[in-house]
């Protein structure tokens, strides 16, 4: 099974805009991916979406060892560096297709966020949509019109449904907004059938709770780990993630370090120079491992745009990181519109330039 990979067989996914996929890495652009993407999170049911034909064919074609053209940016990386994503997944779950037990990636819990990161789309973040309206941002860049919030009586079949199926759910997977700060989120999991499943929370580390109800009483019912959304330490740090204060994320870092997982760096333009003090800041000072992402959208925050590829093929060749030249090989796009969006955001997070000189 040379084309193999373990996700269409554990996996359920949605995306910021409620549409399903087989996973987040896919090429959305392919006919299987725009066949997949009638379902939604607010016209069908979690697992009657992993149930349809349209999963069952994927996956009786990966049986049978035929490559899938929805799978393609995972081929392509594995051409380029040798690695990818279905490899990595491979090292954690193996061959097995047999064993249904579910990990389940939620995004029904609403769109708040306290922070406005300079490369999250609006959809993801209400405080994000209100500063790009506010610095009148292209709305066709930004994907403005897109919503994916679930109102309460959709929520309410949604959680009726994940309940009925919980014997199947191995692992929660929890995406927001910042889903610390719903409320939806709590009532959902201390109101669960069981206390089986692993519940993985993504964060922004810096808000603890909501409408009295506090991440404490989260812990006392399940294994909860913590993955910290984090694209730099310090004033870096602050001004990616605006409305972000530093020095209370690191407080919280020691606080519920035994719950951390690992921590999450976006790759842009604004942290690719950083990438090996970034790691090693945070493994050094709290023994966190860093799992990274290259952005390849909005096409003007990626790093396809360096001003000096070369010193990052040079810096990160056979590393790591190396898994960011298939974004750095792309063709630069847009130089003039990553200039004047960060000059924008410097009215209120102060003057990139003075963090980012060689930008300039």
């Amino acid at each position: 099974m040379k084309y193999y990979c373990p996700l269409p067989f554990n996996h359920i996914y949605n995306n910021t805009a409620g549409n399903y996929n087989v996973c987040c890495y896919c090429r959305t652009s392919s006919p299987q991916s725009k066949e997949l993407q009638k379902y939604t999170i607010n016209n069908t049911m979690p697992f009657d979406f992993f149930f349809s034909k349209e999963m069952d064919h994927i996956r009786k074609n990966m049986i049978k060892g035929n490559k899938q053209e929805i799978c393609e940016p995972c081929y392509v990386e594995e051409e380029q560096t040798n690695t990818s994503p279905r490899l990595e997944k491979l090292k954690i779950h193996g061959g097995k297709y047999n064993n249904l037990k579910i990990n389940l990636k939620l995004r029904i819990f609403g769109d708040y966020c306290n922070l406005s990161c300079y490369m999250c789309y609006p959809l993801n973040s209400t405080a994000r949509r209100k500063e790009l309206i506010e610095i009148q941002e292209p709305e066709d860049v930004w994907e403005m019109d897109q919503q994916h919030a679930v109102n309460t009586k959709q929520f309410n079949k949604l959680k009726k449904h994940i309940y009925e199926h919980s014997e199947l759910i191995n692992d929660l997977q929890i995406l927001g907004g910042e889903p610390l700060q719903s409320k939806r989120l709590y009532e959902f999991l201390l109101e669960y059938p069981n206390n089986d499943p692993t519940i993985l929370i993504q964060t922004n580390l810096t808000k603890l709770g909501m409408g009295g109800y506090h991440i404490d009483n989260l812990f006392e019912k399940f294994n909860i780990y913590l993955q910290v959304s984090l694209e730099h330490f310090g004033a870096k740090q602050n001004w990616i993630r605006y409305n972000s204060n530093y020095n209370t994320i690191e407080k919280n870092i020691i606080k519920y370090k035994k719950h951390i997982s690992n921590f999450h760096v976006t790759i842009s333009i604004l942290n690719v120079d950083d990438l090996f003090d970034i790691e090693e800041y945070y493994k050094n000072k709290f023994n966190l491992e860093m799992v990274n992402y290259a952005l390849q959208s909005p096409k003007m925050l990626s790093i396809r745009n360096h001003p000096n590829k070369s010193s990052l093929y040079k810096k990160y060749k056979n590393t790591k990181f190396e898994n960011i030249f298939v974004e750095l090989n792309k063709d630069p796009y847009d130089i003039n519109s990553l200039k004047n969006y960060l000059k924008k955001l410097s009215i209120k997070r102060g003057n990139y330039k003075e963090l980012w000189p060689s930008l300039i």
